[in-house]
């Protein structure tokens, strides 16, 4: 069976891809669907640091210092709980975001062109 679904996680609630919902933060009516593209964590049932919830992509948070998507609780409750490892991924982002754009302004450097021996750059 792929993952389009439907199919029941741990909690008994149909899960997949083809199966349509809305955000489960609630008052969000925003339309989605329940597969992996939308859950809280990195499996339908939430793996190691997710609800297993499924949110919009306003209500789904996603960067550098978490290890995979996440809603806004699991994210904080992750900062919370490993502040060294969120650190630590931000310092790695900033010092790559750093090389990258040094090494574009060294690739924009004009660079200085020698006239051919002879040419006097006078018009003879």
């Amino acid at each position: 069976m792929g993952w389009a679904g439907p199919m029941p996680n741990a909690e008994g609630r149909m899960v997949g891809y083809a199966v349509s919902a809305v955000c489960d933060l609630d008052g969000c009516e925003e339309k989605i669907d329940r597969g992996l593209a939308y859950v809280c964590g990195d499996m339908h049932d939430g793996g190691e640091f997710g609800c297993g919830k499924y949110f919009c992509p306003t209500h789904m948070f996603m960067g550098v210092a978490l290890p995979e998507q996440m809603c806004e609780q699991c994210a904080q409750r992750y900062d919370d709980e490993h502040p060294e490892e969120v650190a630590a991924a931000i310092v790695e982002f900033e010092r790559r975001v750093r090389e990258e754009r040094e090494k574009q302004q060294a690739q924009a450097e004009p660079v200085a062109h020698e006239a051919p021996s002879g040419d006097t750059g006078a018009g003879s």
